[in-house]
């Protein structure tokens, strides 16, 4: 009795032992897979904060270069002028609480007005104490732009009298050049701009990660980063030494030489991605050009914690099962469960394009069933526009698909950015896109946004230290005229896209019944 009982115990013991070490194996690879997709999100979340804030503090300075009495100075207005643009001006820093300084300086650098934040009391700075900034290349720059334009140096410490000001204070100048009502350019406007509340938001926005969160320079120093003491390295001579590169030489190899990405070495998992602050504001300035880094790394032990949790989670689930098996019943559950979240988790990968993170082919042509069913029932108006890269191919053929896969996601950012939030982009295949324009009031507004898309590449684009030219030829097909069903309306978008090719490429056509024949 006693050897046939203990004959099945074993036999039930090592059947249960070989089932819990496949679900604990799966369990943790689920548990890492899940972690990794989480830290994806932290530098997209970490680029909106970044963005947001750049986009603000220009629309601000872009506000106090359009203030009347700030206009009256520069056509050289008397009397109360100063008085009255140092009311507002003061104003306007108490009230935003963001920036140190506002200054005007004159075509020669010369400061002629300039008020201080003052720690919550602003003030004007006397006359007698303004200075001439003539040799600064914050001045040198700026002059150098155009009306409109936009310089933001790199993020610094602020000095005084050449030493680093106590405490701290992280520093961004945001300029650009004034001009009279005559057109003459007559100086530049810079705000300083607190850079310690940027980072106060990407501390605040990185608090869910599991891993430590870090903004880095281009050359590999923390801005921000999990210990205080070795950031602004490049600041003190006694710490050139404390970087991020110096301290992760292998990880730094491969962030530096790569626009994003996720990878594990001996430190841990990194996940990062590269911010180009002045792309933030949508390439307005030509006054200097550098990126950031946004990087999170969990350490090693955080990743074995994974692995420990659920070692020990199934330590005692299997000493349970040994004296209760109906509970394999539950652990079933349990592993099916597990992998149903994972499977959902993959179904929802599958719609957006690997490459670029848009829809893919198939979730563009469900969303377009779905606002064409609206844009019937309400009647209103939508349009269909398909792109294709000019160049696109001598890229690949020249430079490698590396470059042509950076390529294709710079284009799919500036794409994005280019049309409104209830709109949708989407990469259907190489380098073809779709966009889909939501309640047009009339074709204008869809030729408008086709107009702004061809400029975006007027310029040359830098794809890993690459200058490449590109195009993009456009088809525009618009509901209710052009097609009243979801595969009719792209493919006459196709059709004006060739058009718009075959009449000499990087422009666009509306489509025409003609259009396939020409």
């Amino acid at each position: 009795m006693a050897k046939r009982f203990f004959s099945v115990f074993v036999f039930l013991a090592l059947v249960t032992g070989g089932l819990i070490s496949s679900f604990y194996n799966s369990d943790v690879k689920q548990a890492q897979l899940l972690v990794k997709v989480k830290e994806q999100h932290i530098p997209t979340l970490q680029t909106n904060v970044i963005g947001s804030v750049f986009r603000n503090v220009v629309a601000d300075l872009m506000f106090l270069v359009d203030h009347h009495e700030f206009l009256f100075l520069l056509d050289g207005h008397k009397g109360d002028v100063k008085k009255y643009l140092g009311h507002d001006f003061l104003s306007f820093l108490l009230k935003e609480g963001r920036y140190d300084q506002i200054r005007y300086l004159d075509d020669r650098g010369m400061e002629i007005v300039r008020y201080n934040y003052n720690h919550g009391k602003p003030l004007a700075v006397p006359e007698s104490k303004l200075q001439n900034k003539a040799d600064r290349y914050y001045f040198r720059d700026t002059m150098a732009l155009k009306q409109g334009g936009i310089f933001i140096s790199p993020m610094d410490l602020n000095k005084e009298h050449g030493d680093i000001e106590q405490p701290l204070k992280p520093m961004i100048r945001f300029a650009t050049p004034v001009f009279d009502s005559k057109g003459k350019k007559k100086g530049i406007v810079i705000l300083n701009y607190f850079g310690s509340i940027l980072l106060k938001n990407l501390r605040k926005e990185a608090k869910g990660a599991q891993g430590e969160v870090a903004l880095l320079n281009s050359e590999g120093y923390w801005l921000m980063g999990p210990n205080p003491e070795k950031e602004w390295g490049f600041m003190y001579e006694g710490k050139k030494n404390a970087s991020f590169k110096t301290v992760f030489p292998k990880a730094w190899e491969t962030i530096s030489t790569n626009e994003s990405g996720q990878f594990t070495t001996s430190s841990g998992l990194f996940t990062f991605s590269t911010v180009y602050p002045f792309r933030e504001i949508g390439d307005a300035s030509v006054g200097g050009g550098y990126s950031w880094k946004i990087v999170s790394r969990i350490s090693p032990a955080v990743i074995e914690q994974v692995s420990n949790r659920a070692l020990s989670r199934y330590g005692k689930i299997y000493a349970i099962i040994l004296l209760a098996l109906g509970l394999i019943s539950w652990l079933y559950a349990k592993q099916e469960l597990q992998k149903e979240q994972v499977e959902k988790l993959l179904q929802l990968m599958a719609y957006n394009d690997s490459l670029t993170g848009l829809p893919n082919r198939n979730t563009f042509q469900s969303v377009l069933k779905v606002e064409m069913a609206h844009a019937k029932r309400y009647k209103r108006r939508i349009a269909v526009m398909f792109l294709d890269l000019d160049g696109f191919k001598s890229v690949n053929d020249t430079f490698g698909h590396g470059i042509g896969d950076g390529l294709l996601k710079f284009v799919a950012q500036k794409l994005r950015a280019s049309v409104r939030e209830g709109d949708t982009v989407a990469r259907i295949g190489g380098d073809e896109f779709t966009i889909l324009l939501t309640q047009l009031l009339r074709d204008e507004d869809a030729q408008n946004v086709a107009g702004k898309i061809i400029s975006l590449f007027d310029e040359p684009v830098e794809i890993d230290r690459k200058m490449l030219k590109i195009g993009t030829s456009i088809g525009i097909a618009v509901y209710p005229q052009d097609g009243d069903d979801p595969e009719t309306l792209v493919k006459h978008a196709d059709e004006a896209m060739y058009q718009a090719k075959h009449g000499g490429k990087n422009r666009f056509e509306m489509y025409r019944k003609n259009s396939a024949e020409v």
